[in-house]
């Protein structure tokens, strides 16, 4: 949206911290659609997870299904440690061209149901590839028979990237260097959903630190809060501005430039 508002401005940009406590699941051009098979049935999906409470694709019966199988392609852009992992609640095994990477179950066999949906949990692996190699990559879910009805299963990935420490150096780094620092702050829905309390009022990771470190490199800094509610903002004084988003949507990209 920045870019395409201020054409011939170098918009650089860093990811600086993410507050997700979960990978985001495997997409982009690197990636082929997932093909994701349970029972007799089968479809793609982009990006890499499926989700469902109720009746299954297909018309399918619970009793006839005992597991789901995600398939998909991915070719490295980037040589280094790929970091994958596995969310959802089952019994599941991972594979990364052939090498197996991750067997077991996520939940111990007496969670319930709400502790399943909403306590999810997650396995990272990481596996060197080299960039330019397709590798297939294959994750299987076990599910006991008759319960299919609720499903969760997402195939997470990470380019090799810096450290927490280094990605804050970067984003520090790039607002040294430029005439305004844009910084997108916000929740997660890990802490701000529907179904649980708040446990705490500031964002979650380490995105105060960032913004604090960001608007000492850079006087004119204007932060991006995407939160559905309020939270702490124990910056507020250091920085030229402070643009409260809400949760805008799609759009949101465009939305921001044409506001700033």
């Amino acid at each position: 949206g920045l870019s395409r508002k201020l054409p011939g401005v170098d918009v650089a940009y860093a990811v600086g911290a993410d507050p997700r406590p979960f990978l985001p699941a495997a997409h982009g051009p690197q990636w082929s659609d997932t093909l994701v098979t349970i029972g007799e049935h089968s479809f793609r999906v982009n990006p890499a997870a499926v989700r469902w409470i109720g009746s299954l694709p297909g018309g399918l019966d619970p009793a006839d299904v005992d597991g789901v199988t995600l398939e998909t392609t991915y070719t490295p852009d980037v040589e280094g440690e790929h970091t994958f992992a596995v969310s959802g609640f089952g019994t599941f095994e991972l594979s990364v061209d052939g090498q197996v990477l991750y067997q077991g179950t996520l939940h111990p066999a007496d969670a319930s149901r709400a502790d399943l949906l909403l306590s999810p949990r997650e396995q990272r692996a990481t596996v060197g590839l080299a960039a330019g190699e397709p590798v297939q990559v294959v994750l299987r879910q076990t599910i006991a028979r008759g319960l299919a009805h609720s499903i969760s299963t997402t195939l997470g990935h990470r380019t090799p990237t810096p450290d927490e420490n280094g990605m804050i150096d970067e984003a520090v780094r790039l607002a040294a260097e430029s005439d305004v620092a844009v910084v997108a702050v916000g929740t997660t829905e890990q802490v701000e959903s529907e179904g649980f309390d708040r446990t705490s009022l500031a964002l979650p990771g380490r995105q105060d630190e960032l913004v604090a470190r960001v608007a000492a490199a850079n006087p004119r800094t204007v932060v991006v809060v995407n939160a559905g509610s309020p939270v702490l903002m124990p910056w507020a004084d250091e920085v030229a501005a402070i643009l409260l988003t809400w949760f805008p949507g799609q759009e949101a990209g465009a939305a921001l430039a044409d506001v700033l």
